[in-house]
């Protein structure tokens, strides 16, 4: 199946749900036991992994995937996320958005 013509749609859905991650760990900065918050950034990270699967980025849904297991740990009142968790998850999220940004210039995502 012609995945190509879908690209466009992928980007914009991806670019959308990485701001509203970025504002999600803004609020796990200030609180890291904000159950809203990791509750949504997990379903954000899953939606993403999805997403990128079905397209075939299968590094960017392994990402998805490991941002995933990590806020799992923290899910049903299991703690709080602490300020280098946050940082780790600021960092998925950047390299992930760079990677779409790849895609949506045409050219294959890198993930350095």
């Amino acid at each position: 199946m012609d995945m190509s013509k879908y690209i466009k749609m992928y980007v914009s859905e991806s670019q959308d749900r990485l701001q509203r991650m970025d504002g999600l760990l803004l609020t796990l900065e200030q609180d890291g036991a904000d159950r809203g918050a990791i509750d949504t950034l997990f379903r954000e990270a899953h939606s993403i992994k999805g997403m990128s699967a079905s397209m075939g980025y299968e590094e960017l849904a392994k990402i998805s995937h490991r941002m995933e297991d990590f806020l799992e740990r923290y899910r049903g009142g299991k703690g709080a996320v602490e300020r280098s968790g946050v940082d780790l998850l600021f960092e998925g999220v950047d390299l992930l958005r760079r990677a779409v940004e790849e895609i949506a210039a045409g050219s294959a995502p890198t993930l350095t």
